[in-house]
């Protein structure tokens, strides 16, 4: 009932409550929830490319990117080209981003292993990202973060994108 009647409420002052919320109680995810997200994401990898279709190089979609962009991230490091993230209401901000690289950091090996990525290529690149301000880390990873927007109401030219997930 309570996130329902949030969500009558006008996206800006959405947003205003949130930023406020988030000084006094930030975010948090739990480690199983974050392990099973990174495997979800190089499994979405793997299933591209069994499909035939690589990710590298590509145009990637992400609908519902939510408060932690681990999934696009996970795309960015093996070598997609464009990402776009879309959100009905903005929840990612550079707390969560910074999370999002720390988390992927935690689980380096893995990733290295099944990306066929070194473990060191992965550790810079993150802490790279990590400096800077999200604005920045999102151009150095050639991404959009289109939020609050409405994927039925935007502005993606037809024929742009390459990979869709949600």
């Amino acid at each position: 009932m309570r996130h329902a009647l949030f969500g009558l409420l006008p996206p800006s002052f959405q947003e205003r409550i949130r930023t406020a919320k988030r000084k006094v109680s930030p975010h948090t995810m739990s480690k199983g929830l974050i392990t099973w997200t990174i495997g979800n994401g190089i499994q979405q990898v793997e299933m591209f490319k069994k499909a035939g279709i690589d990710p590298k190089g590509k145009t990637y979609l992400e609908l519902g990117t939510g408060w932690y962009p681990i999934v696009p991230v996970i795309f960015h490091l093996y070598g997609c080209g464009h990402i776009k993230l879309v959100d009905s209401q903005k929840l990612m901000d550079l707390t969560n981003f910074r999370k999002t690289c720390d988390y992927i950091l935690e689980d380096k090996k893995l990733v290295s292993e099944k990306l066929g990525l070194p473990e060191c290529e992965i550790e810079q690149r993150l802490l790279d990202l990590k400096a800077l301000p999200l604005k920045d880390a999102l151009a150095k990873m050639d991404t959009e973060y289109l939020a609050p927007n409405d994927i039925l109401e935007n502005s993606i030219p037809d024929n742009s994108i390459d990979i869709i997930s949600s």
